[in-house]
């Protein structure tokens, strides 16, 4: 008993000391002892990218995964939480107009891109360990015919269950964007990479054997808003440099075939910085 008293999530108390600090008493709800709490974790990225084009074209699911911190006591048995997918109710922003704008994003649709939450497998899956402080959370995607044409976007909420109340407000939600394309990862920072484009990013797969996606560029030191990490930052610039010269080889080849230099769709040349 000693220990469950003692065994805490050291980071969800630290985080609710620094709100304490910083809200009032109307902002954040009183701690219940009786239910503990989670939040997704402040460190890792709102919002990720996935793509199938990174999977062999028999693999037609895959699980993208995020993580939850405890807020409160560990517990010595398993207990289980709640997602739920936000649906955005119709505004004068997305009601049909006349006047010509930007596609709105397409919702994935459960059962369709990615397998409910509410069905078993995934209730199921949906297990805080016991003695744990944080876990990983599944999110399954189905690879669905119309991924090849569009992007989709799934939000979702953590739910509160009989296990779980839910944590800090700014901590509830997470965004999900995938294909069965190529599309810009979320990471993705123009200053080390250049401008985006789906067949740079096919090239430098190609010429890398990396996805160059959202988990990869976070093993390189990549962040959300932009930066890289200063330690890192002389490694990215080095493989970019690579690039540059692999791009410089395969269009000498292609010139000496009689063809265009490496472009876009639309005529504009693949570059990479010499650094």
């Amino acid at each position: 008993m000693i220990e469950r008293y003692i065994k805490l999530s050291v980071m969800g108390l630290l985080g609710l000391t620094g709100l304490l600090s910083s809200c009032s008493t109307d902002e954040l709800e009183l701690y219940d002892q009786k239910k503990e709490m989670l939040s997704f974790a402040p460190d890792e990225s709102a919002i990720k990218t996935y793509s199938f084009m990174s999977r062999p074209e028999g693999v037609m699911r895959d699980t993208v995964w995020f993580t939850v911190n405890l807020i409160g006591f560990t517990s010595d048995r398993d207990r289980y939480y709640e997602l739920e997918q936000i649906i955005p109710e119709p505004t004068k922003d997305t009601l049909p107009s006349t006047a010509p704008s930007t596609p709105p994003s397409v919702m994935a649709e459960a059962g369709k891109h990615f397998v409910p939450f509410d069905s078993p497998e995934v209730r199921q899956a949906l297990r805080f360990p016991a003695n744990a402080i944080t876990a990983q959370v599944p999110v399954i995607l189905l690879r669905d015919p119309s991924l090849k044409q569009e992007e989709v976007t799934l939000r979702f909420k953590l739910k509160e269950s009989s296990d779980f109340n839910i944590g800090y407000k700014e901590y509830q939600h997470r965004t999900l964007k995938f294909s069965d394309k190529l599309v810009k990862p979320n990471l993705w920072v123009s200053y080390f990479l250049g401008t985006y484009g789906p067949v740079k990013h096919s090239f430098m797969i190609q010429a890398t054997g990396e996805n160059w996606d959202d988990d990869y560029l976070r093993k390189l030191g990549f962040l959300p808003g932009g930066y890289v990490e200063v330690a890192r930052q002389a490694y990215v610039m080095n493989l970019v440099k690579k690039l540059y010269k692999k791009l410089a080889a395969e269009n000498e080849a292609r010139r000496a075939r009689g063809e265009e230099v490496l472009s876009e769709a639309d005529g504009t040349p693949v570059t990479f910085k010499s650094f």
